[in-house]
């Protein structure tokens, strides 16, 4: 089997030539889009965790204020089954 030989040397060399694992992590190819490597870690989590409490608070303020099943049929979005709701 000359051909996995190869193959695992060849996977061998490709693995040895990585550079270390901080080096891979600090690559822009595993950054966060939103991460700025000059600002504190701990900050850049507080960032975080206000911006999802703001898309969460958002969130709930639409679920609020979405239209009900009444709303959905009276603008003919939704539509009633007229065996069961024929006087409606």
């Amino acid at each position: 089997m000359p051909g996995l030989l190869s193959l695992e040397s060849y996977i061998l060399h490709i693995f040895s030539s990585f550079a270390g694992r901080m080096f891979v992590m600090s690559s822009p190819l595993f950054m966060c889009p939103d991460t700025n490597p000059l600002v504190d870690v701990s900050v850049q989590e507080r960032q975080r965790q206000l911006k999802r409490c703001r898309l969460q608070e958002n969130l709930s303020d639409h679920l609020v204020h979405r239209p009900g099943p009444l709303d959905l049929v009276h603008a003919n979005i939704l539509q009633l089954d007229p065996e069961l709701f024929g006087g409606l």
